[in-house]
């Protein structure tokens, strides 16, 4: 079992919360540096919106069926697959960006993404000559960059935030993701709508890039499409004059530059109590980690690159094979998994006027298609057409908000307890 905290321990902590600022408008106020900083790496959430926005809209503009083949494909799973494989490209960028972020670091690995997603934006732009198979490969790579992006933002502003205002900073990922969509919704809008000149009665829908039929031009499309890179590039070049994480520096042993980088967040100077407690908090967290990862796999220690990626390997293995850890896999992905089935991300990704991912649920005899309405339901891969009994949706949504309250539930309830006291004992690492 585990010890209560000592005196100095609980000294310490009182210590600190009287140094630090106050949660909230005022902690964000007082750190303003900090505060600066999220803002402008967050920028890689409003990539992520936009595009996952902008297709959905883009996909229904003729000019873009006519050059990407897509208005000819009667196959379902491939016309879901158009939508879809952003979301695959983005889980296998996550999946391998745990590995560059320790080995490449925060900043790196925000540029490596950022020229990921460029590169898939100007393989989608490049589509002609109705090969959809642009639109597919780009968007996969697309993926692989924006997954990163999508984990590596939120992991850079929580480690250089403090903890009074660490919440706020790493929820600015999601506002700005939601930022993304809105714009997206209204560049494609003013793309195919906005703009119209006087012309002949019979024609006065056109607009300045040739209206919304045969006569659309490409602009139509490759403006919301290439105006992204704009974005990506800013931050992908911006990152690289932003400070490191002190918690990687920390990991690298630049154990000098991680106390100047925190000083230098704190606007206080390297001695200052505050600093200093927040130093030592990172090498006290440090040291424990080492300590664990050489008791639990001696002969992974030499240091070779070999080595460090087995070590991630196993330590992937351990949020499934130990049980405090596979506690908090299941709460944290359960909950994603039961938000998504709520079909949140149906008006965002794909939610126009055909149904454009792969209707599971419809094959599956869950709903009957009555019409070409689609609605992305969960992590963007399932579509359910519109049903002949309307409460399918509903009930969708339902056992979505279900299951999210008991993921919190078991999450905070004593009974679901998350702390790995139980699993096994390390007062002796």
């Amino acid at each position: 079992m585990y010890t209560k905290s000592t005196a100095a321990d609980t000294d310490i902590q009182h210590r600190r919360a009287g140094l630090a600022a106050k949660p909230g408008a005022a902690g964000l106020i007082k750190n303003g540096r900090t505060t600066a900083i999220a803002v402008f790496a967050s920028m890689g959430g409003l990539i992520y919106g936009y595009n996952q926005g902008m297709f959905g809209q883009v996909l229904s503009m003729y000019s873009f069926g006519q050059a990407s083949g897509t208005n000819g494909i009667s196959n379902p799973t491939l016309a879901g697959l158009l939508t879809s494989i952003l979301e695959l490209g983005a889980w296998i960028g996550v999946l391998f960006n745990g590995y560059s972020a320790d080995r490449l670091g925060r900043k790196l690995s925000v540029v490596l993404a950022c020229v990921l997603f460029v590169l898939g934006v100007i393989i989608q732009a490049c589509v002609r000559n109705g090969n959809y198979d642009y639109i597919l490969g780009g968007r996969f790579v697309t993926g692989l960059g924006v997954g990163s992006l999508s984990m590596i933002v939120p992991l850079y502003n929580a480690e250089l935030a403090p903890a009074e205002i660490r919440g706020s900073l790493v929820a600015l990922q999601q506002l700005a993701i939601t930022f993304g969509i809105m714009i997206s919704y209204w560049i494609t809008y003013g793309s195919k709508f906005l703009s119209v000149i006087n012309m002949a009665s019979t024609d006065r829908k056109a607009n300045f890039i040739g209206g919304t039929g045969e006569t659309q031009s490409k602009a139509a499309w490759l403006v919301p499409i290439t105006i992204q890179i704009l974005p990506a590039i800013v931050l992908g070049v911006g990152i690289m004059f932003l400070p490191q994480s002190p918690r990687w520096l920390m990991d690298q042993g630049r154990d000098e530059e991680c106390l100047a980088v925190l000083a230098d967040l704190r606007r206080q100077p390297p001695d200052s109590p505050l600093v200093q407690i927040e130093y030592l908090e990172i090498k006290s967290q440090k040291v424990f980690e080492q300590r664990v990862s050489e008791n639990d796999h001696p002969n992974l220690q030499d240091g070779t690159a070999k080595s460090n990626f087995l070590l991630g390997i196993a330590q992937y293995k351990s949020l499934i094979t130990n049980r405090a850890n596979l506690r908090r896999t299941l709460v944290a992905v359960l909950t994603m998994t039961f938000q998504q089935w709520t079909g949140k991300s149906r008006t965002s990704s794909g939610a126009d006027s055909r149904c454009q991912l792969h209707p599971v649920l419809c094959t599956l005899h869950l709903c009957r298609s009555q019409s070409r309405r689609g609605y992305n339901v969960p992590v963007g891969i399932w579509c359910c057409r519109r049903c002949h009994v309307p409460r399918n949706y509903s009930d969708c949504h339902l056992s979505g908000q279900l299951g999210t309250k008991a993921c919190s539930y078991f999450g905070r309830h004593p009974h679901g307890n998350l702390s790995f006291r139980r699993s096994r004992d390390y007062r002796s690492i």
